[in-house]
C-alpha cells in the first residue's frame, strides 16, 4: 500500500521524463541530474525511479558497489547524496519487499566489504549509504543482522581500521534514530558489539588507526546516546579509566584522553562510581606528562624550528584542569601538584608561542587562585616561588626569533603581563616589588583593556590566599624584626655576662691574689714577728746575761773607783732607755770616748767585802730598773 501511494505521488514527473527519454535508464537519469544539478525535481525523479519495482533498486544497489571499470566516477556522489535527503520514500520501498529481495539487496549490499582492502572512496559512498539506511531503519537492518548476517557483523569488525567502516559500528552499536520497531531494541547485542570492539582496541594498540576508529566510536557514544538506561549499560561497559590510562602510555593518543574527560564529566552528572579508578592515573600523571613524543620538529612561520608539545599532551593539562573543577578533594589528592606545576613551568618556557598551552596554564592558575577549597594547592604554588616566575619570564623583553628582522616580544609575554596584573596587590620579595613598579605601564594597559576593570574585581574580595601571602609575609617581617632585637638583646645580655664573669674573674683574681699577697705578707709579718721575738727573746735573754755579766766585771774591774761603777751603770741605764741600742752580735758597746781616763788595765784588782757589797746592791738596783 505504501509502496503504491509512493508512487502515485511521483508519477507526474517520472512519465514525462519517460515521455522525452524512452529508452531512459539510471544511467539516462543520473546524466540528466549531472546537468540540471541536484534539486527538489531532479531528487523526486531518481525516487520515482528506483522504486518502482526490485530491478531498478537492484541498478541503484550497483552504483553503490562502485565499480570503477563499469561507470561514471561521478554517479555514486549523486547516489548517496540524493539518499541522504530522500532516505525515508527509498529504505521503506527496501523494507516493504517480500523477504528474499530484502535478503538478496542487503547481501549485495553488503559485498563491499568482502575485499580485503577498501579504498578510500568506495568505503566512503558505502558508509555514507548504509549510515542512511541506519538512520533511518537502524531497527530493522540490525534485526536481520543478528538474526541473520551476522557474518557481515563480523566483516564489519575485520574493516574497524577504516574510519568509515568505524562510523557504521558507531550508528550501529549507538542506534540514535529509532525509527520502526521499539521493541526489541538489541540493547544486550549492541553493548556485545561494543564489548568486542574494545577488546579489540586492548589487543591492537600497536595500531593506530584502530586505536583512534574505536576511540572515536566511544567518545561518539558517550556524547550522542541520550537514553539514560543504555547510556548506563554502555557507561558501564566501558568504565575502566585506569585502563584507558595505561593505554594512553603505550600509544599516545588525544582520543583516549578525550575518553578519560568524558568519563570524568559522565561520572559527575548522573552515574556515582568509585573514585579510586582514577588513583592509579593520578600516580602516574607525571609519567605521561614526561613521555617522548614520536612526532619531528617543524619550521614555524618565524622560520624557527620547533619542537612539537603535541595535542596529546595538551589534552593531558586538559583533563588535569578538569580534575581541579570536579572539587572533589578526595579525587584531586591523588595528583603530585607541586611536579605538575613545575613541569607546566618548563613547557611556558620551551613551548613560548604555544598559546593553546598558555591558555591552559592561565586557566589553571587562575581557577585555583579563585576557588577557596583549593587553598593547600595555592600555597604549593607560591611556594614554587610563582611571582618570581614570572619576574623571570619578563627578565627580557625583547629577543630576536628566527628570520623576522626586529626584535619581539616573547611568546609567553601576554600571559605573563595577566598573571603579573592578577597578582599585582600581592607583596612579596623586593624584586617582586620592583618588578611590578617597573611594569606599571604595562599592566595600565592590561586594566584598559579589561575595561577598567581589574581582574579580581569580578570577586568579592581577594583571594584567601593573596590576604595570607601578605599577612604572612607581614608576620614574617615582624618576626624577623622581633628575632633581630630578640637576638641584640641576648647578645648584649651575653656580652653583659661576659663582661661581669670577666670583671669578676679580675676581681677573683685580684682577690685571691691579694689574698696570696695578705697571705705572704702576713706569713712575712708573721715570720717577722716571729724572728722579732725570736731576736728579742734573745736579745732579752743576751742583754740579761750581758747586763750582769757587764755589771759583774765592771763592779769587779772598777773596785777602786768608787764612782765609777755608778757612772757606767748610768751611761748603760741612759743607752737603754734612749735608744736599746745593743748590737745583734749581742755585745755591749761602752764607749770610752765618754771618759778618756777610763782604761781597762787590769781585771784582778782587790777590794774590801763591805764596799763590795754595798756597789752589787747598788748595781743590782740599776739592773732592775733597765728590766722596768
Amino acid at each position: 500500500m505504501e509502496r503504491q501511494q509512493i508512487q502515485q505521488s511521483m508519477q507526474l514527473i517520472l512519465p514525462n521524463f519517460l515521455y522525452s527519454h524512452p529508452n531512459a535508464n539510471l544511467s539516462t537519469i543520473l546524466d540528466f541530474i549531472i546537468i540540471e544539478g541536484i534539486n527538489q525535481q531532479s531528487m523526486r525523479l531518481f525516487t520515482e525511479y528506483v522504486t518502482q519495482d526490485f530491478q531498478q533498486f537492484w541498478e541503484m544497489l550497483l552504483i553503490i558497489n562502485f565499480n570503477e571499470a563499469n561507470q561514471d566516477s561521478r554517479y555514486p556522489f549523486i547516489v548517496t547524496e540524493i539518499i541522504k535527503k530522500q532516505s525515508e520514500m527509498i529504505f521503506d520501498f527496501l523494507f516493504q519487499l517480500n523477504f528474499i529481495e530484502q535478503s538478496e539487496c542487503i547481501e549485495f549490499l553488503f559485498q563491499t566489504l568482502d575485499n580485503d582492502f577498501l579504498e578510500a572512496p568506495n568505503a566512503a559512498y558505502f558508509s555514507k549509504f548504509v549510515c542512511s539506511l541506519i538512520d533511518t531503519r537502524g531497527i530493522y537492518l540490525l534485526n536481520y543482522l543478528i538474526l541473520y548476517g551476522k557474518y557481515i557483523i563480523d566483516d564489519l569488525i575485520k574493516h574497524i581500521d577504516n574510519n568509515h567502516i568505524a562510523n557504521i559500528i558507531y550508528n550501529l552499536i549507538g542506534l540514535i534514530n529509532k525509527k520502526g520497531l521499539q521493541d526489541p531494541d538489541f540493547k544486550q547485542q549492541r553493548i556485545f558489539f561494543l564489548q568486542r570492539i574494545i577488546c579489540i582496541l586492548q589487543n591492537k594498540y600497536y595500531d593506530s588507526q584502530i586505536v583512534e576508529n574505536i576511540s572515536n566510536i566511544i567518545i561518539n557514544l558517550l556524547e550522542n546516546v541520550n537514553e539514560l538506561e543504555y547510556k548506563k549499560l554502555i557507561f558501564q561497559s566501558i568504565y575502566y579509566p585506569e585502563t584507558f590510562f595505561m593505554l594512553i602510555l603505550q600509544t599516545k593518543s588525544v582520543q583516549l584522553v578525550d575518553i578519560l574527560i568524558l568519563l570524568l564529566r559522565e561520572t559527575l552528572d548522573d552515574l556515582q562510581f568509585n573514585y579510586q579508578s582514577f588513583q592509579i592515573i593520578g600516580q602516574q600523571f607525571v609519567q605521561a606528562l614526561k613521555m617522548e613524543n614520536n612526532q619531528l620538529n617543524f619550521m614555524s612561520t618565524y622560520g624557527q624550528e620547533q619542537e612539537i608539545l603535541g595535542q596529546t599532551k595538551l589534552k593531558l593539562i586538559e583533563f588535569y584542569y578538569n580534575i581541579l573543577q570536579t572539587e572533589n578533594l578526595t579525587l584531586i589528592q591523588y595528583f603530585d601538584h607541586q611536579e605538575i606545576q613545575s613541569i607546566l613551568m618548563q613547557f611556558i618556557q620551551k613551548y613560548e608561542f604555544n598559546n593553546s598551552l598558555q591558555n591552559y596554564y592561565l586557566q589553571i592558575i587562575f581557577y585555583i587562585f579563585n576557588n577557596q577549597n583549593l587553598v593547600q594547592i595555592q600555597q604549593t604554588i607560591f611556594d614554587m616561588d610563582l611571582l618570581g616566575f614570572l619576574c623571570l619570564l619578563n627578565t627580557k623583553y625583547y629577543k630576536q626569533v628566527g628570520k623576522i628582522k626586529k626584535p619581539i616580544t616573547k611568546g609567553y609575554q601576554g600571559m605573563a603581563n595577566k598573571l603579573t596584573l592578577y597578582f599585582q596587590q600581592v607583596n612579596y620579595t623586593d624584586q617582586w616589588n620592583n618588578y611590578k613598579n617597573n611594569h606599571q605601564s604595562i599592566l595600565d594597559l592590561e586594566i584598559n583593556y579589561l575595561l577598567g576593570i581589574h581582574p579580581t574585581e569580578s570577586h568579592s574580595k581577594i583571594p584567601e590566599i593573596l590576604q595570607q601571602q601578605d599577612q604572612k609575609k607581614e608576620e614574617q617581617q615582624i618576626q624577623s624584626n622581633q628575632t633581630q632585637s630578640e637576638q641584640i638583646n641576648e647578645d648584649q645580655d651575653i656580652n653583659q655576662i661576659n663582661e661581669d664573669k670577666d670583671i669578676n674573674q679580675i676581681n677573683e683574681d685580684q682577690d685571691i691574689n691579694q689574698i696570696n699577697e695578705d697571705k705572704d705578707i702576713n706569713q712575712i709579718n708573721d715570720d717577722q714577728d716571729i724572728n722579732q721575738i725570736n731576736e728579742d727573746q734573745d736579745i732579752n735573754q743576751i742583754n740579761d746575761d750581758q747586763f750582769k755579766i757587764a755589771i759583774d766585771i765592771v763592779e769587779n774591774n772598777f773596785q777602786d773607783h768608787t764612782n765609777i761603777g755608778e757612772i757606767l751603770s748610768e751611761q748603760l741605764l741612759h743607752q737603754v732607755k734612749k735608744n736599746k741600742n745593743i748590737s745583734k752580735s749581742g755585745l755591749i758597746n761602752i764607749n770610752a770616748d765618754n771618759d778618756p781616763d777610763i782604761r781597762f788595765c787590769s781585771k784582778s784588782l782587790i777590794i774590801t767585802d763591805k764596799k763590795k757589797t754595798e756597789r752589787k746592791s747598788s748595781s743590782q738596783e740599776k739592773v732592775n730598773q733597765i728590766k722596768q
